[in-house]
């Protein structure tokens, strides 16, 4: 799994943002599924292939239960990097949590149901949506065969392409990710709902990774004091990463040459979406500067 990947599954392991996607995904942003509600699943599963055991895992899974109803297993997939291959990871695992059932229930009454498996495939990167979310955009089918293979569809959501009225539907880390994401698509400026968030610490290393500003030491981006506060507003959370943004360019000026430590932490900003007057003031240089410096054609590095 790679860094960005971890990051995301860190941060939508939190009950109250993984509650938080489901409700604006599925519920259209009414808050039916309570944080309280939810409690961690199995994420991966076994199965028996050639005489040899192998593992499947879905990145973050959580067990919605009203009492002690299981209501549905809701399962989330992290990707930055398209994958052809993700309905049929999804019908594997999906398959095998309904295997689960019929195996480790077997008592359950003939006019009782097993519980729903949803599994929501997010979609990172901001340079491409999905392209194939069916099993047979994958399986190539003789013609005469077609009406007798079932088909398969899983739930892509390409954050960065989420229309304005979606993107409201989300709240906290969730809007942050969304709303930064979409600026970074369009190459716009970056326009933040002042929301809260409650776990700022994994949101800095997701935005971390996402944005290209490294973070040598998480913790010295907020005081002691800082982090005893249960919640932050996107504001001051901007603030700071920006601070830090400033303080990495400077040290690398200082280890690199002043000029190109700067231009790195320019074509950083630009990426997050920040216009030219503010990206001036965070390097210490005139827009003219600024200007010049992207008009040489550096190439941006984009997600």
């Amino acid at each position: 799994m790679g860094e960005k990947d971890a990051a995301e599954k860190i941060l939508l392991g939190f009950n109250d943002v993984f509650a938080g996607l489901c409700n604006a995904i599925i519920f259209k942003g009414k808050r039916y599924i309570k944080p309280e509600d939810l409690t961690d699943a199995a994420s991966a599963s076994s199965y028996k292939f050639a005489g040899k055991i192998h593992s499947q895992e879905c990145d973050v899974v959580k067990l919605w239960k009203n009492k002690e109803i299981r209501i549905a297993l809701f399962g989330v997939e992290n990707q930055t990097n398209y994958d052809p291959d993700m309905a049929l990871r999804v019908l594997c695992y999906e398959g095998a949590v309904y295997r689960w059932q019929m195996t480790e229930k077997k008592d359950i009454g003939r006019n009782e149901f097993r519980y729903p498996v949803v599994t929501f495939v997010l979609n990172f990167s901001t340079t491409e949506k999905w392209k194939k979310k069916h099993l047979l955009d994958r399986v190539k089918v003789p013609k005469s065969l077609r009406p007798f293979v079932n088909d398969y569809k899983i739930n892509v959501i390409d954050l960065a392409w989420l229309d304005e009225e979606t993107t409201k539907l989300f709240h906290g880390e969730m809007r942050f990710l969304i709303e930064y994401l979409s600026a970074v698509r369009q190459n716009k400026k970056l326009n933040l709902s002042d929301e809260v968030i409650t776990h700022y610490n994994e949101l800095i290393e997701l935005f971390s990774l996402l944005s290209g500003i490294t973070n040598e030491s998480l913790s010295a981006v907020f005081t002691e004091d800082e982090k005893q506060k249960e919640e932050i507003h996107v504001n001051e959370f901007m603030t700071k990463m920006f601070a830090d943004a400033r303080a990495e360019g400077k040290a690398e000026g200082r280890a690199e040459g002043e000029a190109k430590g700067q231009q790195k932490t320019a074509f950083n900003l630009r990426n997050m979406g920040m216009d030219e007057g503010f990206i001036a003031k965070a390097v210490g240089v005139t827009e003219a500067v600024i200007r010049k410096w992207f008009a040489e054609g550096q190439k941006v590095a984009m997600l």
